[in-house]
């Protein structure tokens, strides 16, 4: 092994280290549920139904 390439591989390692330990896993992210109940009252433009959020996936409810 030649020095410059000894120079290089310490090089690469002393830029790539940081970002390995910087990178930081995101938390799994929980989906809402929402129970849908039967759809009545169809017409041409309109229906009616109803629902229920079951879990609101750990984030508020805002609409």
């Amino acid at each position: 092994m030649n020095i410059k390439s000894a120079i290089y591989k310490i090089f690469l390692t002393g830029l790539l280290l940081p970002l390995l330990w910087n990178c930081k896993k995101e938390p799994t992210k929980v989906l809402p549920t929402i129970t849908l109940a039967t759809v009545t009252n169809i017409t041409t433009t309109t229906a009616s139904c109803s629902g229920e959020i079951t879990s609101d996936g750990g984030a508020p409810v805002t609409a």
